[in-house]
C-alpha cells in the first residue's frame, strides 16, 4: 500500500479529520513527517478523493463519498475537544516555591533534568559563566533566552536547553536561536521537545549538541476526566481525538531515563 492510500484509509476510517490531527496520529519520526501527511491530504483532496470543509477555525477532510451533514456532528464534537486543549492553561506557578514557568512542560524538565542527574543553574536565562547574549528579538516582548543552562558530571558537561512542549514541530527560528545562544555562551546545545523534524534533529547534533523527543504532549493538572479520555489516547475506547496527550502530577520516570541518556551520550563526545 503506497502512503497516499494509507492516509485515504485513515480518513476514511476516522470519518472526519483537521489537518493537525492527522499530521499527529500519523507522524513516523523519521521517516513520515507532518508536511508528508500535508502533502498527501492535499493530493487527495486535489484529486476529489477527499472533500474539504471549512468549520469552526479548522480545514476538515472527509471521504468524498460522505456529504458533510454526515460527518458535521462528528466535526462539531472534535471542533470542541480542540477549543478545549486549547484553552487549557499554559503557563504555571509552582507551589509552595512560587515559581512561574511559561508552560508546565518547564517545571517537569526541571523536575526530571534534576532526578536524572543534572544541576540546573538558571533558568530563563542569556548569561553563562561571564558571557551574555545580547542579540534582541525581532519582534517585541522578551528577548531570547534559553529555558535552562545545566550542568552533568562535576560540570564538566554543560548545556544550554530549550524546552518546545507542541503538538507541531518547533519553529526553525526556535532552533537558530537555540544554536546561536549556545555558541555565545559556549555551552552544548540541547532541544527538549515532544517532536521534531529530522532536520532539526540534525542540526542540534551537527552543534554538538542532543535533541530529546518525548514524544507526549504534556498538559497540566488538573483537567476533568471525561475531557482528557476523549483528547487523549490514554483514554481508549472513550477518545474521540486519540492525541499523544498525557498529564503527570509527579516526576516521570521515562523523561528522567531520556536525559539520563542524553547527558550520558553528550558525556562521552
Amino acid at each position: 500500500m503506497s502512503f497516499l492510500d494509507e492516509v485515504y484509509e485513515f480518513v476514511k476510517k476516522k470519518q472526519v479529520v483537521y489537518l493537525r490531527e492527522a499530521q499527529v496520529l500519523m507522524e513516523k519520526p523519521p521517516s513520515v513527517h507532518h508536511w508528508d501527511v500535508t502533502n498527501a491530504i492535499r493530493k487527495l483532496a486535489g484529486e476529489k478523493k477527499l472533500s474539504v470543509q471549512r468549520f469552526a477555525g479548522q480545514t476538515w477532510y472527509f471521504d468524498s463519498t460522505l456529504s458533510w451533514g454526515v460527518v458535521e456532528g462528528l466535526a462539531r464534537v472534535k471542533a470542541e475537544l480542540v477549543r478545549a486543549y486549547i484553552d487549557h492553561p499554559k503557563w504555571f506557578i509552582s507551589k509552595p516555591e512560587g515559581q512561574r514557568y511559561d508552560d508546565y512542560s518547564e517545571y517537569m524538565i526541571e523536575d526530571c533534568l534534576q532526578k536524572a542527574g543534572f544541576v540546573v543553574f538558571a533558568k530563563s536565562t542569556r548569561y553563562f559563566n561571564g558571557r551574555t547574549y545580547l542579540r534582541q528579538g525581532v519582534s517585541p516582548g522578551r528577548p531570547p533566552d534559553l529555558d535552562f543552562t545545566a550542568g552533568i558530571d562535576g560540570c564538566r558537561l554543560c548545556v544550554g536547553i530549550q524546552c518546545k512542549n507542541l503538538l507541531d514541530y518547533p519553529r526553525d527560528t526556535a532552533i537558530d536561536q537555540l544554536l546561536e545562544i549556545c555558541e555565545v555562551l559556549q555551552v552544548r546545545p540541547m532541544l527538549v521537545a515532544r517532536i521534531a523534524s529530522a532536520r532539526q534533529v540534525g542540526r542540534v547534533a551537527s552543534a554538538g549538541g542532543y535533541s530529546v523527543l518525548y514524544k507526549r504532549w504534556l498538559l497540566q493538572p488538573p483537567m476533568d476526566n471525561a475531557l482528557f479520555n476523549k483528547i487523549s489516547d490514554a483514554g481508549k475506547g472513550d477518545s474521540v481525538l486519540g492525541l499523544p496527550v498525557s498529564i503527570y502530577r509527579y516526576t516521570w520516570g521515562t523523561l528522567v531515563g531520556l536525559l539520563r541518556e542524553a547527558g550520558s551520550f553528550l558525556g562521552t563526545k
